[in-house]
């Protein structure tokens, strides 16, 4: 998914530095092994739901949507031991590009919006002057499986299957560098995507583990959109541990008068 395209085109810049640490290149995490569903004459078309995954993705650019981020330090269990950085911001999406409007940002519980809001518009100037689009922060791009242009790259499977939903495991097909592994629930009628768990199917040095997951909006008018978007991962340097957890939760998803060239 693209800029325009949230599942995490906002992360701020601490996390999308981690993010992007933890998509570079290291060595293949293992992969669960999968289960078939046995043929059944009702299962629904995996190759059809897919389909529709991937349009319902599409329409997601067209959002606009208000969203309130978080960045932790975790302990080794998990427990957070300070919250650096909590974000309010409305994101627009006018023309398919990112913009946003910073509402409130502290910092180890300090007040930094006027701080975001000029590093953002002196962004924002440069690419102006440079007659170029401002480009999103370093490794705020996460591509989900379900997506039309990448699920050429990976292998689907369904694992469980009820009449509501599919569970479906993903896997890449080949070359794992920046692809993922992992798997999702699906509406087994409008092959919507309900929710999402993955982890880098590559993970470089120095990253310990790393975990994504994503919890859809339902019914919302601008396609499948994620309301919560978390990130946990821990890594290591030299005597140095750090575990990190992002979250993201999005609402007021609305649509906007774009419209993609076909």
């Amino acid at each position: 998914m693209d800029v325009g395209a949230l599942p995490t085109c906002c992360m701020a810049p601490c996390s999308a530095a981690f993010l992007a640490v933890a998509l570079g290149a290291g060595e293949p995490a293992g992969l669960s092994a999968v289960t078939g569903v046995a043929a059944h004459a009702s299962l629904p078309d995996l190759g059809a739901l897919l389909q529709q995954a991937a349009a319902r993705l599409s329409r997601a650019a067209l959002a606009g949507f208000v969203q309130t981020e978080t960045e932790e330090d975790l302990d080794r269990r998990g427990k957070t031991t300070a919250v650096r950085m909590t974000k309010s911001a409305e994101i627009i999406l006018p023309d398919g590009t990112r913009q946003e409007e910073v509402r409130e940002a502290l910092e180890d519980g300090y007040d930094v919006t006027g701080k975001i809001r000029k590093f953002r518009e002196e962004r924002l100037r440069r690419a102006q002057r440079e007659g170029k689009p401002l480009m999103p922060d370093v490794g705020m791009e996460l591509k989900v499986p379900f997506e039309s242009s990448e699920q050429p790259h990976y292998r689907f499977q369904v694992v469980d299957a009820d009449p509501m939903t599919l569970r479906v495991q993903f896997a890449p097909k080949g070359d794992p560098h920046r692809r993922w592994v992992g798997e999702a629930t699906l509406d087994a009628e409008t092959g919507t995507i309900l929710s999402l768990q993955g982890k880098p199917a590559v993970l470089p040095h120095f990253i310990d583990e790393m975990k994504v997951e994503m919890a859809f909006a339902k019914d919302v008018p601008t396609g499948a959109m994620p309301a919560l978007l978390r990130v946990e991962g821990a890594g290591h340097f030299l005597f140095f541990n750090k575990a990190m957890r992002y979250t993201a939760v999005s609402s007021d998803f609305r649509q906007s008068l774009f419209r993609p060239r076909e």
